[in-house]
């Protein structure tokens, strides 16, 4: 059987980008698979033949389809290949039968969006649940902003969270993510010893970390985006004086060798601040 083209599908990696060659073809392939191109149990060629197709490093490729199959977009099995998962755009736009009773159940005061790990850009959705008394406020509001989701939408997302897909998401994530926090604490234990100190976090996708010397993380921030490092400074957080300089540092969406290399080049960084 021939390999699938990705081409065609809209995904593509193109050097003069400012975005990285993963992370073009990881947005490429994610947004197939959400809007219908790449449906459910297509299989995709190999990490060789799409690294040849879009001219790019196999390593690359295969970063991309690990990320993908640990989010749950992708599944492979020996001698199956890698094929498309069954919870893709099926799912999304599946019309919903629960809407109208959902509308009427009682609610306490929150706001949120919903929900955040399994792709926040593609889905676009957040909530708010009104106090009492405030719902024809909120329901004007949204009417009057033209910022409302679509009823199939809603109804999709409800369905993926009461079937236990979204907790099953959130289990290997959970793991994913654990891993890629001990290995950063690994790499800036290993190349940034008495630099920077990382503050222990449970659980989330990003960690702060406070430098030990009197740096300014700003200054720092603007020289790590001229080396592709995409950094935080700390003291955009704080709304008065006293707070400690550092860096905001994500990771969850990072492959293992590109965390490394990042904190490689984040060293070399606070080497010259």
């Amino acid at each position: 059987m021939k390999d699938l083209h990705l081409l065609p599908f809209g995904v593509s990696a193109d050097r003069r980008s400012k975005a990285s060659l993963y992370r073009q073809i990881y947005d490429g392939l994610r947004s197939a698979i959400l809007d219908g191109r790449l449906e459910s149990g297509v299989r995709l060629p190999s990490t060789r033949a799409a690294a040849a197709e879009l001219g790019v490093s196999r390593n690359t490729m295969v970063a991309v389809f690990e990320q993908l199959a640990a989010e749950g977009f992708l599944r492979s099995r020996v001698g199956d290949g890698t094929r498309v998962a069954d919870i893709g755009p099926e799912l999304l736009f599946r019309p919903t039968r629960r809407n109208a009773r959902r509308s009427g159940s009682a609610r306490k005061p929150a706001i949120g969006s919903a929900p955040v790990s399994p792709s926040p850009s593609a889905l676009r959705v957040g909530y708010v649940i009104a106090p009492e008394g405030l719902e024809a406020a909120f329901a004007h509001a949204v009417r009057n902003t033209g910022q409302t989701v679509p009823q199939p939408m809603q109804g999709a997302l409800a369905e993926f969270v009461e079937e236990g897909h979204y907790g099953r998401h959130v289990r290997r994530m959970r793991t994913l993510y654990a891993k890629r926090q001990a290995l950063l604490f690994a790499l800036v234990g290993e190349h940034l010893p008495g630099v920077l100190e990382l503050l222990p976090c449970e659980s989330g996708m990003q960690v702060a970390g406070f430098f030990v010397e009197n740096l300014d993380d700003r200054a720092v921030a603007a020289a790590g985006a001229r080396v592709g490092l995409a950094l935080a400074p700390l003291s955009g957080y704080w709304m008065g004086p006293g707070g400690r300089a550092g860096l905001h540092l994500g990771y969850a969406g990072i492959p293992e060798e590109v965390l490394e290399e990042a904190v490689r080049r984040l060293a070399k960084v606070l080497r010259r601040a």
